[in-house]
Formats: C-alpha cells, sequence, structure tokens
C-alpha cells in the first residue's frame, strides 16, 4: 500500500513547477474545526483514501451503449463495432477481444476481433478518432516540466494523428482499464487540491495561471474541498 502511495503522489504533482508548489504552500491550512471532522474519515495525519474502482463491464453490442452511454460516434469502440458489423460480425465479449459471425446468433464460434479487424482492412481504414497529442518534458529542479518554445507554446514530441479502426482497438482506454485494476484517489492534500487543474493534461476554472475561479483556491483548501483522482 506504501508503494501505491508514493507512486499517486509522484503522478499527483509531478506537473507542478516549483512555483506552483511555492504558491500553494503560501495558502493558509485547512480550518481547525474542518481538520477535525475530516480526520475522523481519513486517520489523523492520513491525506488521501484509496478506494478499489472497477469500470462497469460491457460484454455485447447489444448492451455496451447502455453500459458506455455516449452519443459521440468518435469513440474507439463506435468504430471498432461499426466495423465489424459492416463485415458481418458482432461483439461477443469487447473487454476480452472476442466476435462472432452475425449469422450465429448464439456465438457459438468465437473470433478474435484483432484478428477479424486486420483480415477486414481495419489495419489500413482511417477513422475520425485522434491520437493524443504528447510534449517534450525536461527536468527543471528534478521537476517534470513542459519544453516550451520562444512564444511559450509547449514544443510537440509527436503530433496527433488519425487512428486505424485497429488502432481505435488496440488503445481503446476502456479496454486498458478493463486489463488494469484502478483505484479511486479521494484526497484532502493541500498539493492535491490546490494543483487539481494546474500542470494536468486538463484544466479547469481552478487552473492557478488562467483559471476564472483560480482566487478561490484557498478557500477551497482552507474550508476543505476533497478532490478525487481515478489512479492504476
Amino acid at each position: 500500500m506504501s508503494d501505491f502511495k508514493s507512486i499517486v503522489v509522484g503522478i499527483l504533482t509531478e506537473a507542478l513547477s516549483p512555483s506552483h508548489i511555492k504558491k500553494i504552500e503560501s495558502f493558509g491550512d485547512q480550518y481547525s474545526n474542518v481538520k477535525r471532522q475530516h480526520d475522523e474519515v481519513f486517520g489523523k495525519g492520513v491525506d488521501r483514501v484509496e478506494i478499489p474502482f472497477e469500470a462497469p463491464r460491457g460484454t455485447n453490442s447489444e448492451n455496451y451503449n447502455t453500459v458506455y452511454p455516449s452519443r459521440n460516434t468518435q469513440t474507439h469502440h463506435s468504430k471498432v463495432f461499426a466495423h465489424l458489423h459492416s463485415n458481418g460480425y458482432r461483439v461477443s465479449d469487447y473487454e476480452s477481444g472476442y466476435c462472432h459471425k452475425t449469422d450465429d446468433v448464439e456465438g457459438r464460434r468465437k473470433f478474435s476481433i484483432g484478428k477479424v479487424l486486420a483480415q477486414t482492412g481495419g489495419k489500413d481504414k482511417p477513422t475520425n478518432v485522434y491520437s493524443k497529442e504528447t510534449h517534450k518534458y525536461h527536468l527543471v529542479d528534478g521537476t517534470s516540466t513542459k519544453v516550451l518554445d520562444k512564444k511559450g507554446r509547449p514544443v510537440v514530441d509527436k503530433p496527433a494523428r488519425a487512428l486505424s479502426v485497429s488502432e481505435c482497438f488496440e488503445n481503446d482506454p476502456i479496454r486498458q482499464g478493463s486489463k488494469t485494476p484502478m483505484k479511486l484517489v479521494v484526497s484532502r492534500n493541500k498539493l492535491d487540491v490546490g494543483g487539481m487543474s494546474t500542470g494536468k493534461s486538463w484544466t479547469s476554472c481552478m487552473n492557478l495561471d488562467d483559471g476564472c475561479n483560480r482566487h478561490k483556491v484557498p478557500a477551497d483548501i482552507e474550508h476543505g474541498t476533497l478532490t478525487g483522482y481515478v489512479s492504476r
């Protein structure tokens, strides 16, 4: 458990620059009455609580979009399902990677989705789902920080590109999540709360640099706001 905690601490704080850490540490601490209430839940001296988390599993094309409701057709699994359907196959177990032919109503004979996609042109068929753009990083005072160009923009390492149907299947975050146990981390840690939207791959109104509500972050810490992350 202690090893997992150290990994989570690294994940949550690695993107905070020294200046951000210094800024957050300058904010006031939790009010004493709030701290006492949180101590009853977290325990004295404990800043994070870990809860085992398992995403719901959708097994076939009939219930998959019910389990993972989405009107967005630009999802990894929607491209895989559509390609298989157009080639006479239906999904039997998406997470495990199996399908069956459409005329095999009971799905008795299973086929590997990866192999079927390769045999039906899935490796060469582009989609409108894109890979994530990645940036270059370097160490600044021991902290991993994005490399910026002369105009202050992050330097791109690998640009986003259209994924093939096969790549959508191989890189679907839902399938990746089903392979690795996940944990929900609920934190009252000052750096976690103060940096909840700073130096991350996401942003919000609480970003310390340009968030419209960044002035409320100190009050969030004082009044006991909690932040949560799903981590593997």
